[in-house]
């Protein structure tokens, strides 16, 4: 399509809005970088870069001193993942906490959906949860550094969920799929908007298995330990069948996380060949 750029100038648009306009407060940087059909999702807000202009404008009020540190970054030809770490001074009421002076790391992944070298959608999945405790309790705020000597529990970790995602894929049991996904989690399909949370990741599911007979193979290249061992991600081939015959075969890439409820995916995506 002719408004998909080069995966590196999309990649280099995100980097720009989360460190410069979201962690740097350059409002002046938005109608540059922000396209003028941008909308949100929901679309809850003014669309174009006035919208994004008043959201940002929100956000900082709240959190002046916020800075963005970007960890990771996964570009396609549509959009870009970036897994981001946000730190800020707990200086207003925050998921329903009166203001505590402390300082709180917030982790999360967003999706950005690029044309022409400008913004036009972003979807933002975040750990509410770690912030929560952050403000309730005494612990110290996760590490953004990696950790070493632990490659050896990412990858059985990612074992475990890529076992039992086959498993799920094979029984025709959405259930048991959509359960390998935090609460928030994000499923990004090819060409198509992101399907969030577990309920909607549910759905879909139920969807897919609806045909019935499907069998999925996944065969991983390169599992890597992210933050401080309470991440990882996976990449792989994949190839996903209905009897003899191949319906989709490609590339995956998986991240999971340690939540509450144990291993969960936060985000995952799949590429066709």
């Amino acid at each position: 399509m002719p408004w998909m750029g080069s995966i590196e100038e999309n990649k280099r648009v995100a980097r720009r809005v989360l460190t410069e306009i979201v962690g740097g407060g350059r409002l002046d940087l938005i109608d540059e970088l922000v396209a003028d059909d941008f909308v949100t999702e929901p679309p809850d807000g003014q669309p174009g870069p006035d919208g994004y202009r008043d959201w940002v404008a929100r956000l900082r009020g709240a959190f002046p001193d916020l800075t963005i540190e970007i960890e990771d970054q996964i570009g396609e030809v549509d959009g870009v993942a970036t897994r981001f770490t946000g730190r800020a001074t707990h200086t207003v009421e925050h998921l329903g906490i009166p203001p505590t002076g402390r300082q709180i790391a917030t982790s999360g992944i967003v999706i950005h959906e690029v044309r022409g070298g400008k913004l036009t959608n972003f979807w933002l999945s975040q750990d509410d949860l770690a912030t929560l405790r952050q403000l309730t309790d005494a612990g110290t705020a996760p590490s953004s550094r990696p950790a070493a000597g632990r490659s050896a529990s990412s990858q059985g970790v990612l074992e475990e969920l890529r076992r039992r995602t086959v498993e799920a894929y094979g029984a025709a049991d959405a259930e048991a799929a959509a359960d390998l996904y935090a609460e928030s989690a994000v499923q990004q399909p090819p060409g198509r908007p992101p399907v969030i949370g577990r309920e909607a990741i549910r759905d879909s599911y139920r969807l897919l298995f609806s045909q019935g007979g499907l069998s999925l193979a996944l065969t991983p290249w390169e599992t890597v330990e992210l933050g401080s061992g309470s991440e990882a991600r996976e990449r792989g081939g994949y190839r996903l069948t209905l009897g003899e015959q191949v319906l989709l075969a490609g590339k995956y890439l998986f991240v999971a996380a340690r939540t509450h409820g144990g291993w969960r995916y936060v985000w995952t995506t799949v590429t066709p060949d």
